[in-house]
């Protein structure tokens, strides 16, 4: 067998290849079969499944904005290095658009503050607001490696995903919080 498989409730086997996005705690993260715009990030262990699910829906219930999700069970799952059938554990997402950061990651670190300096502090004071409510609302779940999308034109402009949440917060949400606290107390500048 050359590729992951699924088997769906019905009995119907589904060749999905590789994952995506490697994952620490899952199997991996696949585009849903059939679909362009959902993605399943597959558990084969229902312990680390029902804690991720658990904490996005506490963190969606206290305000963070997290991409819109579901819980799919029923299903098997194959993965190509064992060929043995597993339960599988399906937390779907949709995906997200826009620019990614990532606050604890090489490289990434420094999106979200060059993102807040590309809004104007009038025009864009919509977009400046909501980011700060995203940015409190990280801090207040505890949210640890705070990562996801910006995107100004969007009804929420910062979509956090891959949610892992425990007290205190880490430094990088409390960074987060500082940096755009900053950014709204500049001089208003014509841009």
């Amino acid at each position: 067998m050359a590729a992951s498989q699924l088997r769906d409730p019905s009995g119907k086997i589904i060749d999905i290849g590789a994952p995506k996005y490697a994952s620490r705690e899952s199997q991996g993260v696949w585009a849903k079969p059939g679909s362009s715009t959902l993605l399943w990030k597959i558990y084969t262990n229902q312990g680390p499944y029902t804690n991720a699910y658990n904490m996005i829906t506490a963190a969606d219930r206290a305000g963070l904005p997290v991409p819109a999700f579901a819980s799919i069970l029923g299903y098997k799952f194959r993965p190509a290095a064992t060929g043995l059938w597993l339960d599988a554990y399906i937390l779907q997402t949709v995906a997200q658009t826009g620019t990614f950061f990532a606050m604890s990651q090489a490289g990434k670190q420094t999106v979200w503050r060059q993102w807040l300096y590309t809004l104007n502090l009038v025009s864009d004071r919509d977009v400046l607001n909501k980011a700060l409510a995203a940015a409190q609302a990280a801090t207040n779940v505890g949210l640890r490696d705070p990562q996801g999308f910006l995107e100004k034109t969007r009804r929420e402009p910062v979509v956090f995903i891959d949610i892992h949440t425990a007290a205190p917060p880490s430094a990088a949400a409390q960074q987060m919080l500082e940096q755009i606290q900053e950014r709204m107390r500049a001089p208003a500048v014509s841009q």
